[in-house]
């Protein structure tokens, strides 16, 4: 009695110390200020950009951010017996940002122009893409809470784009915001932006590179859309430069244009499809800027020297007439003086390559490449390249046929020069062709092009023209347009294993011995999968429901279990040496096999913690002491010992898959329910992008059902397979014939020590070793007479105990059979006996416990 009072009074002082005892005090994590953020691009002063075509912008600035909100995100934290407490381990932040986008407008009226918004990155990736068309005005709203990884949150909310109209109010969003002065918040007319109100922004205190695909077309030429849209995606540079030189905000300003000849170019540029898209986000002048398209579209901007009106002059080589008799001649009658010279060869190029932008490769550089193999030769093969960069250029076609027109004008020694003439041809323009003829040097009707011309003064009857030789004709590629790279990038998603299983676990692989457990292999799908998470779920009845809710996580980050194929059939039979202990197997397509780079010696290993080299094909378990590298994706197996631990040797067809097991597996952790007749198994697959996650969130994961009662048994409950079968003291499978009288024998195999013997005693490599299975255990022999159709059973002995009767030596069980007839009759046997083929049979022996049966050892033989 006295030592239950002491117990009792001991448990109240244990409780009331644990109810006295001040609690910790465990302090959460603190969320961010709005003065803790990172911006990528949030920079006073910095100019909105332009923008002209189809274009991806970069870190668009951001105007405007505030209205932050924080979510803690807590841990239920034990903190005593009795007690718990919930720690705040992180936060989710929301908040409001205004993105200035772009000057212009991109509301437009016209539909066919499809202007706006398609698709958002975020660190490169795709949050959004607005498969059905550009977003012009409105809501573009994102449900993406995982996209960082379900430890770093996402994107939640809606961004409102406003397109830059005329009259454009302010944000309604923001006019409602108490930190703002809604009578202050101007509404950015002219300039596109994009506002997120008030976001989830993941659970760090910093905004991701943005960026945007946006199409803007100008419309103040006013092109018809297929004029204005060229390649579908671009912006006809004509319109382009009309806008450069109309605007009066950030541009020229200028009214003298003559309208009619620019659609006239513009017509023309669409055509060749000459398009122009570019982001122009850095200060440039419009001189500058001029003179890129100008290179682009191979044209001069002049004013007509009648009405002042400036106009776009092309060159093309359809401006040479035939014959060239109507050019204007320049020559000894009316040239004052000539300044002439040729380049060298030395000062040629033969490759060329354009640097454009590349839509189709998500707006990244590109090369289109030019070659004049003949100057090659010329220059004694050394290769002499040029680099032209076109930064409004995104199409390859157009890339290519730049690339090829650049090169036609530095291939070769081109003559040059410097005209003084009087003022007869006073009506030649830049861009202009005309004749020279010059005897003192030998020039006789030269077609040229004039590239730039100074009147002169008022006093003087003279103009000087600057001339080239024309060769400026486009040449039709050699090569074709730049293709895709052949690579593909890999895929990163979850992918689910190419095969799975779940399988009982040996005994001596088992981390308990009361309650039997389950191993998981499974075979990777691609080299970026990493690992698979397992997630389990029982069921009251078999086979388990394939529905995924109520299933809970049983494991992560499991290793992939290398595997390979059988390469050929394996039977029962086995070469030399015998008995099993030293054979081989061939395997190939191996996956992961590079880690099984280990090789164990049997003697050597330590038992109890399970040995390595162990290998599962189908129901039954092997070792091999090496593996060997064939070459060509096929490996041998040296000295293997099958039928091992509590298994038997069975056949196995082609192609069977094995299971390095000691190489990679898992284990179930889960104590299944006495009630619970079966549960599923849910492989969810992580690769190099992330995890799949749980398994309602996706079909990647094979299921694999287990019948819990029927199918898998504790093995140290069930029974193991005998060791060592022989007839008439020959083992199995070497038994070829046999006496009328014969006699089965075999060796009991221990099943609750790691390979069916006490430690130190490998009896799991067939010595024998007679061992005490334990109670209950019982052995079954049937024979069948096979040389008829259908066989005949003609023995059954059963319930056979351990050391059965008569007992002729105290390790060995036997069962003998005396002098029996296998019956013959014309319904049994097609043919009479003694024919040699009708006096085959099979014997098969297999263990019974606790109502659960072992692998069958079987073999044929003859009975003379």
């Amino acid at each position: 009695m006295g030592f239950w009072i002491t117990l009792l009074i001991n448990i109240a002082i244990t409780l009331l110390s644990e109810l006295l005892r001040p609690k910790p005090n465990i302090e959460g994590a603190k969320p961010a200020s709005l003065g803790d953020f990172n911006f990528p691009t949030a920079q006073e002063g910095r100019a909105i950009p332009l923008i002209w075509g189809t274009v991806r912008l970069n870190g668009p600035n951001i105007i405007w951010y505030g209205d932050l909100r924080t979510d803690a995100i807590t841990e239920k934290v034990k903190t005593g017996l009795f007690s718990s407490s919930r720690v705040v381990v992180g936060h989710k932040y929301y908040i409001g940002i205004d993105m200035g986008l772009c000057r212009g407008d991109f509301s437009t009226s016209s539909p066919d122009l499809d202007e706006g918004i398609r698709r958002i990155w975020v660190d490169d990736e795709i949050l959004r893409d607005e498969s059905a068309g550009f977003v012009q005005e409105g809501l573009i709203s994102i449900d993406e809470e995982n996209f960082f990884g379900e430890d770093s949150g996402g994107i939640v909310g809606d961004f409102r784009v406003h397109p830059g109209s005329i009259p454009q109010l302010p944000n309604s969003y923001m006019t409602g915001l108490s930190e703002i002065d809604a009578t202050l918040l101007p509404g950015y007319i002219g300039t596109a932006h994009i506002v997120m109100e008030q976001v989830f922004i993941g659970n760090a205190p910093n905004l991701r590179p943005f960026a945007f695909e946006i199409r803007r077309i100008p419309r103040a030429l006013g092109l018809p859309t297929s004029d204005a849209l060229v390649n579908g995606n671009e912006a006809n540079p004509a319109a382009v430069i009309y806008e450069i030189f109309t605007n009066p905000e950030w541009g020229l300003g200028f009214t003298n244009v003559d309208e009619v000849q620019m659609r006239s170019v513009a017509a023309v540029l669409a055509a060749e499809g000459n398009g122009y898209a570019r982001v122009l986000d850095n200060p440039l002048t419009a001189v500058d800027l001029l003179q890129e398209i100008e290179q682009q579209i191979d044209g001069i901007l002049l004013q007509d020297p009648t009405t002042k009106e400036w106009q776009i002059k092309l060159v093309r080589e359809t401006d040479f007439p035939s014959p060239l008799d109507s050019l204007p001649l320049f020559d000894e009658s009316n040239v004052l003086s000539l300044e002439f010279s040729r380049g060298t060869w030395a000062e040629t190029t033969n490759q060329v390559k354009v640097q454009y932008t590349d839509k189709d490769k998500n707006f990244q550089p590109a090369f289109a490449v030019a070659q004049d193999m003949a100057n090659k030769i010329i220059q004694d093969d050394e290769d002499v390249i040029s680099t032209a960069v076109y930064p409004g250029v995104q199409n390859r076609t157009l890339a290519n046929t730049l690339a090829w027109r650049d090169l036609r004008t530095l291939s070769y020694p081109i003559a040059k020069g410097k005209i003084k003439a009087d003022r007869s041809n006073y009506a030649v323009l830049p861009g202009d062709l005309i004749r020279v003829t010059w005897p003192p040097y030998g020039i006789t009707l030269l077609a040229m092009r004039v590239n730039k011309i100074q009147l002169g003064s008022a006093d003087a009857n003279e103009i000087i023209y600057d001339v080239v030789e024309d060769i400026f004709r486009t040449e039709v590629p050699s090569y074709s347009d730049p293709q895709d790279s052949l690579w593909v990038k890999p895929v990163q998603t979850p992918d689910g294993p190419l095969d799975a299983r779940v399988v009982a676990l040996p005994i001596g692989y088992q981390t308990t011995g009361d309650v039997q457990q389950y191993g998981l292999v499974a075979v990777r799908n691609g080299s970026l999968q990493l690992s698979y998470d397992v997630y389990i779920k029982e069921s009251g009845g078999f086979p388990p429901s394939q529905t995924r809710p109520g299933h809970t996580l049983e494991q992560t980050q499991v290793p992939y279990t290398p595997s390979a194929l059988l390469d050929g059939a394996l039977d029962t039979a086995v070469g030399s040496p015998i008995n099993y202990n030293n054979d081989v197997i061939f395997i190939n397509a191996g996956i992961d096999i590079a880690d099984v780079d280990r090789s164990a010696i049997l003697s050597d290993l330590d038992l109890i913690s399970g040995p390595e080299n162990l290998v599962l094909i189908d129901e039954e378990l092997v070792f091999f002491e090496t593996i060997v590298d064939l070459g060509g994706g096929d490996f041998r197996l040296d000295a293997v010992r099958r039928g091992m631990l509590d298994t038997a040797v069975v056949e196995h067809s082609d192609g069977t898959r094995l299971w390095f097991i000691t190489y990679g597996i898992g284990l179930v952790q889960t104590v299944l329910d006495p009630a619970t007749a079966g549960f599923n198994i849910f492989f969810m697959p992580n690769s190099t992008e992330g995890s799949s996650g749980a398994p309602d969130s996706g079909d990647f994961s094979p299921e694999v059902g287990i019948n819990a009662i029927q199918e898998v048994v504790n093995r140290f409950e069930g029974a193991s397979a005998a060791i060592n079968p022989k007839i008439d003291g020959v083992r199995f499978p070497n038994v070829v014939t046999a006496s009328n009288d014969f006699i089965c024998s075999w060796f009991n195999r221990l099943n609750t020590s790691p390979l069916g013997s006490p430690a130190g005693t490998n009896t799991g490599t067939h010595e024998d070793v007679n061992e005490d299975p334990g109670a209950g255990i019982t052995y079954t022999v049937r024979v069948f007479h096979t040389g008829v159709s259908p066989r005949v059973l003609v023995f059954t002995a059963a319930s056979i105990p351990v050391f059965p009767s008569p007992i002729t030596s105290p390790e060995s069980s036997f069962v003998q059979v005396n002098n029996f007839e296998v019956p013959f009759s014309p319904d049994v046997s097609p043919v009479p006996s003694p024919h040699p083929f009708a006096r085959t049979y099979t014997l098969e022996l297999e263990s019974v416990k606790n109502g659960y049966v072992s692998e069958l050892w079987s073999v044929d033989f003859e009975v003379v």
